[in-house]
């Protein structure tokens, strides 16, 4: 059975899926052959079932996905079981780490299920603790790394506590933000070929951050926005200084700063952004990991755009992108 269907029973609070015009949706069928629906619900659909001929039919697929439901669900008496129920699925997935973020993501198995935890085999280890984005057919899982554990069999157990469950409507489709951005980036190329309408230029970003990680997660998020932009990575004050200051270069639209860096940490560099008139009008944009409130108001007195903190989990990591967003198309 698969991970989307299990879970928009198991967690279906999660879940808004499309109504098709006229007929009782399956998902709803599903939960009403499960005993899960009541009230004006329950009367509703029973009273549609005795009138629609296509929504009786289509009731039998429901009954046989509750009998199936059932049975998964029937605690075996040979076994003993933990706190939580976890349902077999073994269904092929691919995890990503938002957090500390890595790009690329890694193919891997959805082994079993709960409503508030999933076990992955991944083929390399992954860090406990770390905040990763599981993509399952029609549905994407956010959650924390709890354990990793080598299974002898060249891969490794990981167990993942879930915080967040997205399931997409069963007509859609997911992909990857990452591979979609390059997608439409070839599409537009393709369509400038063929004389249609150009696209429109890439913002010039200037990221000055020296961590790795974080310069990854600052490229996912701005990848995310949809936005086309070209991205400059410098990677300590000093490097931004000469940057900024250099007459002979176009300025950036938006210069994201950390305030940790070496050499000329983040607020000697907004000074001395702030003393050279010809840079009054620079957008930039503080994305620090320091949740200090003193820092944030220093930086505004220092005359930057907004204060972002580096997300550290699902909602989070959305409320930042949508302000990236709102930044990079004003």
């Amino acid at each position: 059975m698969k991970v989307r269907r299990m879970l928009s029973h198991l967690r279906f609070d999660h879940f808004v899926s499309e109504r098709a015009p006229g007929h009782v949706h399956l998902e709803d069928l599903e939960r009403y052959t499960l005993g899960k629906t009541e009230g004006e619900e329950k009367t509703g659909i029973a009273s549609h079932i005795r009138q629609c001929e296509i929504c009786r039919v289509r009731l039998n697929d429901a009954r046989e996905f509750a009998s199936d439901f059932q049975a998964m669900v029937t605690p075996s008496r040979s076994e003993e079981r933990r706190k939580e129920k976890r349902y077999e699925v073994m269904e092929p997935a691919r995890i990503k780490v938002l957090q500390p973020a890595e790009f690329v993501a890694v193919p891997c198995t959805v082994i079993d299920v709960s409503s508030s935890g999933l076990r992955i085999s991944s083929p390399r280890p992954l860090i406990q603790g770390a905040y990763v984005d599981v993509q399952v057919e029609l549905a994407a899982i956010f959650g924390r790394i709890r354990h990793c554990r080598a299974n002898g069999r060249d891969g490794f157990d990981v167990g993942i506590e879930i915080d967040q469950v997205e399931l997409y409507p069963l007509t859609a489709k997911p992909v990857d933000s990452a591979a979609r951005f390059e997608d439409e980036g070839r599409q537009t190329s393709a369509s400038q070929g063929a004389g249609a309408q150009k696209m429109p230029t890439p913002l010039e970003v200037l990221l000055v951050e020296d961590n790795q990680a974080d310069v990854t997660l600052a490229q996912s998020l701005l990848e995310e926005t949809g936005v086309p932009f070209h991205l400059t990575v410098v990677r300590d004050g000093q490097q931004a200084l000469e940057r900024l200051l250099d007459k002979a270069q176009s300025q950036p639209g938006l210069v994201l700063l950390d305030l940790g860096l070496p050499k000329i940490n983040g607020f000697e560099v907004l000074t001395r952004l702030r003393n050279e008139q010809t840079l009054q009008s620079l957008s930039v944009v503080v994305f620090s990991g320091s949740f200090n409130e003193s820092d944030a108001r220093r930086s505004r007195e220092l005359g930057v755009r907004a204060y972002l903190q580096k997300p550290v989990d699902y909602h989070f990591r959305i409320d930042v992108g949508q302000q990236i967003k709102a930044l990079m198309t004003r």
